[in-house]
């Protein structure tokens, strides 16, 4: 995290506030990018990445039928090995509890301390001068359902636009994915006190990538719209190598360039998530 400009700098009146909302953002800036073992953000990242790389190789290994991905050791563990990461990694990102880093205990805590993010933390925090016709004044009225010709220094973001982020990640996919980890792989269920077919239990990749979206829409939304931090113009990390190296020893140089088309229409896709985000916000906490 850059060093926040010194107080005396900044035009703000409550620095009081301004402390207490600065060290309040260190530690969501923490939990979001830099804890060092379940940072939210980083987390995302790699699971994105993972359900692409599996779908990539999965359709490669479905175009190629003489493929060495069709070995029955490697199918059954790159599938497993799939459907246990994504899985456990949606259920850590979307854990309710309080002793937890997860979203929906940032989104909890940042509810509880709105009163620190005040229109001039939000406006002028950084320095930059409170009275400037500034994009952020435009944004905390929208935010705050306030009037540019009634602003006040100490307007505040309503409780209710975070209600909407955390109505985004109370979706069934969610639900759905969470529950089998907790069957499956978290916990040992008795499926004979408690039958469920097996088949139809476990996560389908349209489920996983619902609950993926839900997820990056969301750390968008409070991370870039309420806190202010840099947003995302895309999910993907960009690869500083070719990723298809080699690749063509498992399959024909022909599913390779298929392959290929596939990571990349599935990285626009997913780099699309997080577009839409704010307007999204705005128009459902304004019905």
């Amino acid at each position: 995290m850059v060093d926040p400009v010194p107080l005396d700098h900044c035009d703000v009146i409550s620095k009081e506030t301004l402390t207490a909302y600065r060290e309040q953002e260190e530690t969501w800036y923490q939990w979001l990018r830099t804890d060092e073992h379940h940072p939210i953000w980083p987390q995302i990242y790699t699971m994105v990445v993972n359900d692409i790389t599996f779908r990539t190789i999965a359709y490669a290994a479905d175009h190629d039928k003489e493929s060495a991905l069709h070995n029955s050791l490697v199918r059954q563990a790159f599938t497993q090995g799939y459907l246990a990461t994504q899985g456990l990694t949606i259920r850590r990102l979307a854990n309710k509890r309080r002793d937890v880093i997860s979203l929906p205990r940032l989104l909890r805590d940042v509810k509880d301390k709105l009163r620190l993010i005040t229109r001039e933390v939000y406006v002028s925090g950084t320095g930059v001068p409170y009275e400037s016709d500034f994009r952020p004044h435009v944004r905390f009225d929208q935010l705050a359902g306030t009037r540019s010709g009634r602003r006040q220094r100490q307007d505040r973001i309503p409780r209710r636009v975070i209600d909407i982020i955390e109505s985004w990640l109370d979706i069934d996919e969610i639900d759905e994915v969470v529950n089998w980890t907790h069957k499956f792989l978290a916990h040992a269920a008795d499926f004979q006190r408690d039958p469920v077919d097996l088949t139809a239990s476990s996560p389908t990749m349209n489920k996983i990538a619902a609950a993926q979206k839900a997820i990056v829409r969301a750390a968008e939304a409070v991370s870039a719209y309420i806190l202010h931090m840099p947003s995302h113009m895309e999910v993907v990390p960009v690869y500083q190598f070719s990723k298809f190296w080699r690749f063509e020893q498992f399959v024909s140089s022909e599913t390779v360039a298929k392959a290929e088309k596939l990571w990349n229409s599935l990285e626009d896709d997913r780099n699309t998530w997080t577009q839409g985000v704010y307007e999204a916000l705005l128009s459902t906490s304004a019905t």
